[in-house]
């Protein structure tokens, strides 16, 4: 895990007024597992992972957020 402590108290703060959460991650989607647990369902959580030694495309982010608000 990358984020420890992990900010579970701040992340259902968050979901109160967010809609939905993008995780781009550097791996497989470990962190996202922890975001989902914190919020609970009160907000959606999309997976972005990588896997590649490459960061993301700022594109497939931006996608992802657009497809997000759909």
């Amino acid at each position: 895990m990358v984020a420890w402590p992990f900010p579970a108290k701040r992340m259902r703060e968050l979901a109160k007024t967010a809609k939905v959460f993008i995780m781009p991650e550097l791996n497989m989607g470990q962190m996202v597992l922890e975001i989902e647990r914190a919020v609970a369902g009160a907000a959606r959580v999309v997976s972005l992972p990588h896997a590649g030694g490459s960061v993301h495309e700022p594109e497939t982010i931006l996608a992802a957020i657009l497809e997000a608000g759909r």
